[in-house]
């Protein structure tokens, strides 16, 4: 949590132009190696782990979104006895090409880390999810699902 905390300051400074104003909000790119396998507070979970869905947002490929329809959630349940989110794809899923990541704030959405992404590397239509992140009855840590389906760029969900 420090090492996330350290890399969120220094990204905000960074993003600090010679005037002393922020241009955009700061983002932390992590890798999936930098979230995934127990680091720095995430955990794995299957690709079929269903929680409680916080935020949906039907996200697709191409021009009619009855095309290739895929679905964008964040969750939340119980995993190793605590309560964590993490963000899902699912639908008409398309291997190599369809990823989710999962934006963390610590102050609100003014800066945050991005999980990700975790790409498609099985079958077509499977279930494709984020490492999950403890959630904190702390208003300034926040997440939100983000996807890039196909061709039709980055979709997000509202912050929960």
């Amino acid at each position: 949590m420090k090492t996330f905390r350290r890399l969120l300051t220094v990204v905000a400074a960074s993003a600090v132009i010679g005037g002393g104003f922020v241009v955009s909000p700061a983002i932390a790119e992590a890798a999936e190696s930098d979230c995934a396998g127990g680091v720095n507070g995430f955990v794995d979970i299957s690709d079929y782990l269903s929680g409680t869905v916080v935020r949906s947002k039907r996200v697709s490929d191409y021009d009619t979104p009855a095309w290739r329809p895929v679905e964008l959630t964040v969750q939340h349940g119980n995993v190793g006895d605590r309560d964590r989110g993490w963000a899902k794809i699912e639908g008409w899923t398309e291997p190599y090409i369809d990823e989710v990541w999962m934006d963390v704030t610590f102050d609100g959405g003014q800066s945050w880390l991005q999980c990700g992404p975790f790409r498609k590397m099985t079958a077509e239509n499977e279930p494709v999810t984020t490492a999950a992140y403890p959630t904190s009855p702390d208003p300034n840590i926040r997440f939100r699902g983000c996807a890039s389906i196909g061709t039709n760029g980055v979709e997000c969900t509202d912050w929960w």
